[in-house]
């Protein structure tokens, strides 16, 4: 997973080179990123935003 400006999570297959999901929940640039248990994936953002992001 990639982290962007303006939030967005790429999901990216490193096999074929594309692009599996994009996560889109922040206002501001992505600075964390982390699996926990195998099952989510979490992300927090800049403080401007001060959000955190979980998906399964």
């Amino acid at each position: 997973a990639e982290g962007k400006t303006r939030g967005k999570i790429y999901v990216v297959n490193t096999d074929r080179y594309t692009v599996e999901k994009e996560l889109m929940a922040h206002d501001d640039s992505v600075q964390t990123l982390c699996s926990a248990e195998h099952r989510y994936v979490l992300s927090g953002a800049a403080r401007t935003d001060g959000k955190i992001g979980i998906w399964k």
